[in-house]
């Protein structure tokens, strides 16, 4: 199963979302439900660092993205109350992707969201 962990600090500005485990819904490289979260990772770390490049993330750790076997995060801190506001829908538009996914496979993929 996928853990697909949603964490948000709105004082500080930080968002983060990691998932965790392998889906077992198929075969190694054939799991159409790990091919759904990863690229539903690898989208938020391009949309993520494109804000990035732009200037709207600050701190020593502004953006920080891991994937390795069964592991992939994805966390920002933002400089500026708009562009936390960017930050924010981009996030939502991913954590609704997870929805969706959580929906249809609950026995291969859990959604667990922090505030």
């Amino acid at each position: 199963m996928v853990t697909v962990t949603i964490k948000h600090d709105p004082t500080n500005r930080e968002l983060c979302i990691e998932a965790k485990g392998h889906a077992g819904y198929g075969k190694r490289g054939e799991d159409i439900v790990c091919a759904s979260v990863s690229i539903l990772m690898y989208t938020l770390e391009q949309a993520v660092y494109a804000l990035h490049e732009s200037g709207g993330l600050s701190g020593e750790h502004e953006m920080r993205s891991f994937f390795d076997d069964g592991i992939a995060s994805v966390a920002c801190k933002c400089s500026a109350p708009e562009a936390h506001a960017e930050a924010k829908k981009i996030y939502s538009t991913i954590e609704s992707g997870f929805l969706l996914l959580s929906e249809n496979y609950p026995q291969y993929v859990r959604l667990e969201a922090y505030t």
